[in-house]
């Protein structure tokens, strides 16, 4: 409400609050019930009799297909998809006792504990987040699964909490609007604003310019010959993985992604990955602190422009590690390159976007969101501007001076 009044100031909403069916049936399990409308049916009747003149869902409850008569106006780019396991706190999944209860009513998410533990028991879990997680203050559940987005939009990112492995239900983190079909109006309000995207992977941007700003090079053909002795493969980037398998096709060692991208490339060619909490070298540093590493040699392939903390990191364990920089990071510049004026907001993935835009565009225009994917990617931006502030002041005192 707040965000959509902000872009139409001129206009009045009024929010209508309705609890649905499945808000009020708690018993029914969710584990075989499909992509109906139990979250949504009051709501689609209420559009469809043309009470309402909008509805917002989370994006993953909507009904497969949708009533005749609805159509999806608009979706959110949503937060973080993956799944949690909260647990008490300075609780952890290796002090779980065996036949230690976790709550969950998605066989999915179910599928996603055992391949962490295959020793625990499971209950339904249904009702909202407060009422879920009472469960582990009362004892009833050891573990309680939920959506990572909830905990973000509710503000309890301090829970203690893993990052449950394996696919996770499609579209979870967004939200959707639906409207009625024939009502342009609604969907011209709701209608997604202009955005250039300057990375490689523009998944999750369905509607951008996709502009990319960079491409990826493979340095490496051969496979290192102590390959058959790793234990572990660290991939941080989804191009690592492309190149990875153009190298070497079969797979079988354990996996670890830098973020929910790159697992999603992993799981493509059937391998399933252990997934960073953050998508960042320091997230798989984080996993790592986790994982029992006694006996490990860790392959680690990367972009030739990768950061040194990881390596350093396995250096100053006194791990067994083998970093091979894999494929570099090129600027290219395709033809046309697009006009600024009509867009709203750039997406920087990478460094190595802020440069490759600022040769081509020379500066950062006025009025536009700029939107960098990653602390790392924000740092750069933040330099350029620090820069840019720097060279503005001494320009002033300069002509001050004079």
């Amino acid at each position: 409400m707040a965000e959509i009044c902000q872009l139409y100031p001129h206009l009045q909403f009024e929010p209508v609050w309705v609890n649905t069916t499945g808000d009020i049936d708690k018993t029914t399990s969710l584990r075989h019930l499909g992509k109906t409308d139990f979250f949504t049916r009051e709501l689609d009747q209420m559009l469809l009799s043309g009470e309402i003149r909008a509805a917002v869902h989370s994006a993953k409850d909507l009904p497969e297909p949708l009533p005749q008569g609805l159509a999806v106006a608009a979706m959110t780019r949503g937060v973080d998809p993956r799944d949690s396991l909260v647990l008490r706190p300075d609780e952890s999944l290796a002090t779980l006792p065996a036949g230690a209860v976790i709550a969950t009513s998605s066989a999915r998410r179910e599928e996603s504990v055992r391949l962490l533990r295959n020793d625990l028991k499971f209950i339904d879990l249904r009702g909202t987040i407060g009422e879920r997680l009472e469960k582990l203050r009362t004892g009833e559940a050891d573990g309680v699964v939920v959506a990572e987005a909830a905990l973000i939009r509710l503000n309890l990112t301090h829970l203690n909490r893993i990052f449950l492995p394996g696919e996770t239900a499609q579209n979870q983190g967004r939200l959707a609007i639906l409207v009625r079909e024939g009502d342009e109006e609604m969907k011209r309000l709701f209608a997604p604003h202009s955005v250039l995207y300057l990375g490689l992977d523009p998944k999750g941007w369905p509607h951008a310019i996709h502009y990319p700003v960079i491409r990826t090079e493979r340095i490496v053909s051969e496979v290192p010959q102590s390959w058959p002795q790793f234990t572990h493969v660290i991939f941080t980037s989804r191009s690592a993985v492309r190149h990875w398998w153009e190298v070497h096709p079969s797979f079988d060692k354990i996996a670890i992604a830098i973020g929910e991208g790159t697992a999603e490339e992993l799981r493509a060619r059937g391998v399933e990955p252990l997934v960073a909490p953050e998508a960042v070298q320091e997230g798989v540093i984080a996993l790592l602190e986790q994982i029992d590493l006694e006996n490990a040699f860790i392959f680690f392939p990367c972009s030739k422009r990768a950061r040194p903390n990881l390596t350093r990191y396995l250096a100053g364990r006194g791990l067994r590690f083998l970093r091979l920089d894999l494929y570099d990071t090129l600027f290219q510049r395709p033809d046309p390159v697009p006009s600024l004026e009509g867009i709203d907001e750039i997406v920087f993935t990478s460094p190595s976007t802020v440069e490759g835009f600022l040769r081509i565009f020379a500066d950062f225009p006025r009025g536009k969101n700029l939107t960098a994917i990653g602390p790392i990617t924000q740092k750069a931006l933040d330099r350029v501007f620090s820069k840019n502030v720097a060279l503005l002041i001494c320009r002033f005192f300069s002509h001050s001076k004079q």
